[in-house]
């Protein structure tokens, strides 16, 4: 396996391992379909435009040698609330029940997580 994508896979484990909310889920047992889904409409992680916000805020951990700043890794894992109810996402994309996956709202989402990181 590349060497880059090694370090990709271990940055993903270790934020998913560092987040209070995904880490009960890697005890090595099975979701039920009623978890996952509950997972999914709790969290923003659980769908594909909160999986993009977090591509793009692990991107901006990655050093110049394909490694990944995990200390900037724990935040995001910590200091970003993943709830799809919490106030971060609101109006950009989440609105009421709806995710909005579009460019726009994407890009609002990642600013406003990037300045509650500081990293702005």
């Amino acid at each position: 396996m590349d060497n880059a994508v090694q370090n990709l896979a271990d940055c993903l484990n270790y934020f998913f391992l560092t987040n209070e909310d995904t880490m009960k889920f890697l005890e090595g047992k099975e979701l039920s379909t009623q978890q996952a889904s509950k997972f999914k409409d709790s969290y923003l992680l659980g769908v594909s435009v909160g999986l993009e916000i977090l591509g793009l805020l692990i991107n901006k951990t990655l050093n110049e040698d394909d490694t990944f700043n995990l200390d900037k890794v724990t935040q995001i894992a910590t200091e970003i609330d993943w709830k799809r109810k919490a106030p971060i996402w609101s109006g950009n994309v989440v609105n009421g029940n709806k995710i909005s996956a579009g460019k726009a709202y994407v890009k609002e989402a990642f600013i406003k997580a990037l300045d509650q990181l500081g990293w702005s």
